[in-house]
């Protein structure tokens, strides 16, 4: 061949690989072979390692699409046709071409206008600001009337605990989109989301200490949230000023010793060294209790505007040198003249550039998203894209091109922590964000009521009622105290500055298996707070329409037994075993699923007429009342 015609072939192939990003209604596309017609296009490189961890004993197309789900969101949803048992290589390459889509957009996504309508309706304090919120809880704080006490209380903890439940509502529901056909689809993977709660973690703040700088637009968790999309130093920055994270590590009472020059509290300085950048304690060799001491003392003056006054910043963040130390500050080896708020922000790009920094961030972002023994290789990975600063994105692209991350020895080896299982729970029963709008609209809820500069105590207390009256609101309310079951305080109340355990097997106790077997039952009694007017799914129909044939072949207890030890997996569930299974369902929850299986009228669709729609407690049970649950 000519060169002219290899110069063609290539162009050929490129066009080939450029081709127009999957939608929802080409899933369908395949050929003979059963491989998908369209090419990925952005998705190319993670398209490319699935393709070559497949040479290597890779998984399936549904086996891809549950463990992208599981591990890059927040579990499989039956909502929409890129479910699992529809996956196929037109799957694949969505799937590939749509986290290439959410890389790119990390930091910068927007609410769909049916979840922006949810959030104004029934999460209204966090479309204000919080500077404006905190203005109306001081003067609420400040009147005469009698029910300002209980208007204040109210007010204050719904705008703290409503930015809390917006992290729910959009791990349920954020990786759902209405297509221009009207079908609701969802996309299962919402790597936004889980990477915001892994920085969120990082970053701890508990709101019990700092409720009045934790809520509203600019509070705490969006603002981690928009800054993950840049490099690690820029998160750094943007969350060490924000006066959430001021307040709770007690910085606002940090001075300097006129005399000694010595910093009055290191709260701030210890976690900025030990957890949030080089992730040991200063006696292991890469920093010493002196340069806590130096990086406290460069912290002094670093503070938050109170939260009753006008901030003189949009973020609340001020400088005050009059307390900072006047002299030059050795840290890690390095000087630092007097400078001001500048030479904070020198040491923290110095910090973020650090190769412990690197080692560490890197070594759990690893462990976020791969088995135990594929990990420390990943981690190299990682830190190899750090580039300057730590470029987060290219982290993360970094984890996902890599073929070990697709391989069935990454599948189904992680446990998931309580605020994932809450979710899994939700999103496999068929959590749906239209069921959500239409009952949000139907109930004519906005954010009218609260117009914060027309609030008075009577009038945020009659507000207050009326919203947490509403079934839709309920429904988040529900799934918050579920949480909260599981992780044994509030979400966001977590005390100390490590965080929570992101990984499961840290919980795992009797207690903690028992309330997780009746996540299912209690995941359908929230929900069943919308009615059944605005139920659009109950279950997955493949389960029922499985289950239907069996027991029409069998018996109800064989169905039962069928379901757990072959559908999910659980061997001798029922009847426990040797070696012992890992979980043994409690007699009288088995009686329970037992008698639901028997009466074919209680399960979620009527077996003779799929679009029947019935009550909740049934074959939700089972599906999610078990261990299957517990693995992502």
């Amino acid at each position: 061949m000519s060169w002219r015609g290899l110069l063609i072939l290539a162009a050929m192939l490129v066009s080939a690989r450029a081709s127009a990003q999957i939608t929802m209604a080409q899933l369908g596309s395949v050929d003979a072979q059963g491989r998908c017609t369209i090419r990925p296009a952005a998705g190319v490189a993670i398209y490319d390692a699935i393709a070559t961890a497949r040479t290597q004993g890779g998984l399936s197309d549904p086996q891809l699409l549950h463990h992208a789900a599981s591990r890059l969101g927040y579990g499989p949803s039956p909502v929409g046709p890129l479910t699992i048992d529809r996956a196929n290589d037109c799957t694949t390459v969505f799937l590939a071409d749509e986290l290439a889509r959410q890389l790119a957009a990390l930091g910068t996504r927007t609410d769909t206008s049916q979840l922006a309508r949810v959030r104004r309706g029934l999460l209204p304090l966090t479309m204000f600001a919080r500077a404006e919120l905190n203005a109306t809880l001081w003067r609420l704080r400040q009147a005469p009337e009698d029910a300002t006490l209980n208007a204040y209380g109210n007010l204050s903890f719904e705008a703290r605990t409503s930015l809390v439940w917006y992290k729910m509502l959009r791990e349920l529901v954020g990786s759902q989109r209405v297509e221009p056909s009207g079908v609701l689809a969802d996309v299962q993977v919402n790597l936004e989301e889980v990477l915001s709660e892994f920085w969120l973690n990082h970053f701890n703040v508990n709101i019990e200490r700092i409720a009045n700088y934790y809520h509203g637009v600019d509070g705490f968790p969006e603002v981690v949230r928009r800054a993950q999309g840049h490099t690690f130093a820029e998160l750094l920055r943007t969350a060490l000023r924000h006066p959430g994270l001021i307040t709770y590590l007690d910085n606002m009472t940090n001075r300097c010793d006129p005399v000694t020059d010595a910093a009055s509290n290191q709260n701030l300085a210890r976690e900025l060294l030990e957890l949030h950048t080089l992730g040991v304690g200063p006696d292991r060799g890469v920093y010493s209790q002196a340069d806590v001491e130096a990086m406290a003392s460069a912290l002094c003056g670093w503070n938050a505007a109170p939260y009753n006054t006008t901030p003189p910043t949009p973020d609340g963040f001020v400088y005050n040198s009059l307390l900072a130390s006047p002299r030059t500050l050795t840290i890690l080896g390095r000087p630092y003249p007097p400078g001001g708020e500048a030479r904070v922000a020198a040491i923290l790009t110095a910090l973020a550039d650090h190769s412990a920094t690197r080692a560490h961030l890197c070594k759990k972002l690893s462990e976020r998203f791969y088995a135990p023994g594929l990990a420390p290789a990943a981690a190299g990975a990682c830190a190899a894209a750090w580039g300057a600063g730590g470029a987060l994105p290219a982290m993360a692209r970094a984890l996902l091109e890599r073929p070990a991350f697709w391989q069935a020895a990454n599948a189904r080896v992680l446990l998931r922590g309580p605020i994932e299982l809450v979710a899994a729970a939700a999103r496999l029963l068929g959590a749906s964000l239209l069921d959500l709008h239409n009952a949000t609209v139907a109930a004519g809820l906005t954010e009218a009521p609260f117009t914060l500069s027309a609030l008075t105590p009577q009038s945020a207390i009659d507000a207050l009622t009326a919203l947490r009256a509403q079934g839709s609101y309920r429904v988040l309310r529900e799934f918050g105290s579920r949480a909260r079951t599981l992780l044994g305080v509030p979400r966001g109340s977590i005390a100390p500055p490590t965080g929570y355990p992101m990984d499961g097997a840290a919980y795992l106790s009797s207690g903690y298996l028992d309330d997780v077997s009746r996540l299912g039952v209690d995941t359908a009694g929230a929900l069943a707070h919308l009615g059944e007017t605005y139920r659009t799914d109950l279950a997955a129909r493949t389960y029922r329409t499985a289950l239907d044939a069996k027991r029409s072949a069998t018996s109800s207890n064989a169905a039962l037994t069928w379901f757990l030890e072959t559908q999910l997996r659980l061997s001798k569930v029922t009847t426990g075993g040797t070696p012992a299974p890992p979980y043994v369902l409690p007699a009288s929850h088995l009686n329970t699923l037992r008698a639901v299986f028997a009466t074919v009228a209680s399960w979620a669709f009527h077996s003779s007429d799929p679009t029947v729609k019935r009550s909740n407690d049934t074959v939700i049970g089972p599906l999610l009342g078990s261990a299957a649950l517990l693995w992502r």
